[in-house]
């Protein structure tokens, strides 16, 4: 069970978050090709951090159960 898209509440228009989630971006391109440190990752939300993981598994076809990101990492990505 991939606990992965789980997240307390949608976040998405939080004024701390350092993400705009509109974009059609990744938040960090190239999580999918190197380890990301606590430290990198210690700026982000905890909204932040549900989409920066997500969109690892994005990149493989991952179909999320969460309409947040089912609707987030749609066929446009």
């Amino acid at each position: 069970d991939w606990s992965s898209d789980v997240c307390s509440s949608d976040l998405r228009n939080n004024s701390n978050s350092y993400y705009n989630y509109n974009s059609n971006e990744y938040i960090i391109p190239d999580s999918d090709s190197r380890y990301l440190t606590r430290s990198e990752l210690s700026r982000y939300t905890k909204t932040d951090l549900g989409y920066i993981r997500n969109e690892i598994f994005a990149r493989y076809g991952y179909v999320f159960s969460k309409a947040k990101y089912r609707n987030y990492f749609g066929a446009d990505r």
